[in-house]
């Protein structure tokens, strides 16, 4: 059975006030980075994901939950199931 990739939603919101984007990976609580564009946003908030998704692989935890893999944690297919990561976005209206 081929791996099923990791799939991350990321929603785009313009801040009318300041004209700048915001970019929150809904799938990892503290994942929400700014930028003068939408693109720019969106490759902060992908940057930031990878990084906080090594950083949870490299310390034992499961990728969504950040929970100790050896715990109770909410049912996911470990990292070594997974095929890759996507992302998908929205633009969120304001």
């Amino acid at each position: 059975m081929p791996n099923k990739p990791l799939r991350l939603n990321v929603e785009l919101e313009e801040e009318r006030e300041s004209g700048r984007w915001i970019a929150d990976v809904t799938d990892l609580p503290g994942v929400t980075v700014y930028g003068a564009t939408a693109f720019e946003a969106l490759a902060k908030a992908k940057m930031l994901a990878l990084d906080v998704i090594g950083d949870r692989l490299a310390h034992g935890e499961d990728l969504l939950t950040g929970c100790e893999l050896n715990e109770a944690c909410p049912p996911f297919d470990s990292a070594a199931s997974f095929g890759g990561i996507e992302f998908s976005h929205v633009a969120v209206a304001c």
